[in-house]
């Protein structure tokens, strides 16, 4: 006759295991909070460099068209427009593509997590 297994028994193996199971969605959480944080802290470094890169970078540019007509005002009149533009274009189609492909990342990445 095989060993009888007591209720109690039952009762505590299936206690440490919902125990177990708690703990590791725990640590599963944990993880994911952390992967998501670090890659906000560098996506957020990583924009800051590329912000100070495109201003210097539209400093120059501005300085050297305001010297090729021969007055800075119409070379930084002009690199704005060009932002106002580009600003225009980005809202229009911001729903369409922007947006979409932001989130569509944002999901890969959580998906690839698990």
């Amino acid at each position: 006759m095989p060993d009888q297994v007591s209720t109690r028994d039952i009762t505590d193996v299936l206690k440490r295991y919902i125990n177990t199971n708690i703990e590791l969605t725990k640590l599963e959480l944990i993880e994911r909070g952390s992967v998501m944080g670090s890659v906000l802290v560098s996506g957020f470094f990583l924009a800051m460099i590329s912000l100070i890169f495109v201003m210097l970078l539209s400093i120059g540019l501005s300085y050297l068209i305001g010297e090729m007509l021969g007055s800075t005002f119409q070379g930084f009149a002009i690199v704005s427009g060009f932002y106002l533009l580009l600003g225009v274009v980005l809202l229009m189609v911001r729903k369409s593509s922007v947006e979409k492909t932001v989130r569509d990342k944002m999901i890969s990445e959580l998906i690839e997590q698990v």
